[in-house]
């Protein structure tokens, strides 16, 4: 589950192969993207919520524009399910991150791979800090690779969001009551949070 950096939409994976895109004014269901023909494992918006990247355990990454539902590119080049999908924070490229024991640096605008590293083991977690640094968690210990996710694009500070879930129905973003109503199916029946 993911929020777009906007506050405008909600992306989730899900084990029918899809991501579901709801819109978070009103609460509505407005996409169900369809293309992958494995769970969805991963999902990420761009820095400027115009793109979503999806992995899954075809072992793909597609590319959707949230507006219309449309498939916006394919990555393939995995050998196993894709783990982790963040953007680059200009976001020009997209690391993925695989139990193929990969992390592959995509750039966007070719969908052409720009770098392969190989890791000890399966890639659990992927992420770009503002310092334009990729930091990898594998299954045997962490890593960071300087310089590979691209630069910040934007001199504005980071906007701090807090997402959480009211009496297991609600999400509610920033402290606001019951922004989004999740269906029973959807209900988290435990719940981690990780600080730095």
């Amino acid at each position: 589950m993911v929020f777009s950096p906007d506050g405008l939409r909600l992306a989730l994976g899900l084990e029918d192969n899809t991501v579901c895109l709801w819109d978070l004014k009103t609460g509505a269901l407005k996409q169900k993207l369809e293309g992958h023909s494995g769970w969805v494992q991963s999902v990420a918006f761009s820095p400027d919520s115009q793109l979503i990247a999806s992995g899954s355990y075809d072992n793909t990454i597609r590319l959707w524009n949230p507006a219309t539902g449309f498939p916006y590119r394919l990555l393939e080049g995995h050998l196993g399910l894709v783990s982790s999908i963040p953007f680059s924070l200009n976001g020009q490229l997209l690391a993925s991150g695989s139990y193929d024991m990969t992390v592959r640096v995509w750039e966007l605008k070719t969908g052409a791979v720009q770098q392969i590293l190989i890791a000890k083991g399966a890639v659990s977690e992927l992420r770009c800090s503002p310092d334009a640094s990729c930091h990898v968690t594998t299954d045997f210990g962490a890593l960071t690779i300087q310089s590979k996710c691209g630069s910040h694009a934007s001199n504005s500070p980071p906007t701090k969001v807090d997402i959480s879930i009211l009496e297991r129905r609600w999400i509610t973003l920033n402290g606001n009551k019951a922004l989004l109503w999740l269906p029973p199916e959807f209900r988290p029946t435990c719940s981690t949070v990780k600080d730095k």
